[in-house]
């Protein structure tokens, strides 16, 4: 039996890993959206979803796997600084 569609499957040749970040917005911002936004040099995308009703999301950022920002022993002073720099 043919199926009613096809399949193709791509390399992915643009592998992303992400850090998982407890985020809150500020209480005059709707809490029922998703936020979304890429860095300036497109070194970052950030995703931030709604985890209650009460402003607290669950945010990723994804990076490229040789990032420094990515490593699992990234100084968080470092990450603060790119992320509030690139998302004030």
């Amino acid at each position: 039996k043919e199926l009613p569609f096809h399949v193709k499957r791509y390399e992915d040749d643009n592998p992303r890993v992400y850090k998982s970040i407890p985020i809150s917005f500020p209480s005059h911002w709707p809490h029922d959206l998703n936020y979304s936004a890429r860095s300036s040099d497109g070194r970052v995308t950030f995703e931030a979803l709604p985890s209650d009703a009460h402003g607290k999301y669950c945010a990723l950022m994804l990076l490229k796997a040789g990032d420094p920002l990515a490593a699992a022993d990234c100084d968080p002073d470092l990450l603060r600084s790119y992320f509030e720099k690139e998302y004030p």
